[in-house]
């Protein structure tokens, strides 16, 4: 076969026990072994007959499929994940091939008095904060949450660096 084409919808960042929506579609012709060519001769059968996703080596998701599904097969199906790690995709075909992909998925806690990430800390005066000061003197927590607001990814100041998790829920 050709070009296989894997397009895919998966949320990069979920909440802890959320159950998030993934879509696949894979270009792949589908043919069922009934069609015959111009000449007369039969089209031989070659379809996808599995689908599997995996997050983190585990099967979250498996489909098996026969004649009746169309080309260009396109699935959605809902997951949830508990930790952060690699979704993979697999799509099994009749003459062995294999087509996969995969994409990243980062979970992050629902609120901050549940979020067990090292360096977080329960003043239980303030809440759970970094552990640091901030430029400036400013509480930790604003701080954080300027940083998910404008950078959300892994901030740096001082020479320390802090990824910060924290969500309004």
């Amino acid at each position: 076969m050709g070009d296989v084409r894997i397009r895919k919808s998966v949320p990069a960042v979920v909440k802890r026990g959320e159950v998030f929506e993934v879509k696949t579609l894979v270009s792949h012709p589908m043919d069922n072994g009934f069609m015959f060519t111009r000449d007369g001769n039969r089209v031989p059968r070659r379809i996808i007959h599995r689908f599997e996703a995996l997050l983190n080596g585990e099967t979250v998701f498996r489909a098996d499929w026969h004649e009746a599904v169309s080309e260009n097969p396109f699935i959605s199906f809902y997951a949830m994940a508990n930790e952060s790690g690699q979704m993979e995709f697999r799509w099994h075909d009749d003459d062995g091939s294999i087509y996969s992909d995969s994409a990243e998925i980062q979970v992050i806690c629902r609120t901050l008095r549940n979020c067990p990430f090292p360096g977080w800390q329960d003043t239980r005066q303030s809440g759970w904060h970094l552990p640091f000061a901030g430029p400036l003197g400013w509480p930790e927590n604003r701080i954080c949450l300027a940083a998910i607001l404008l950078f959300p990814a892994t901030t740096t100041w001082a020479g320390r660096s802090a990824t910060c998790r924290m969500t309004i829920s």
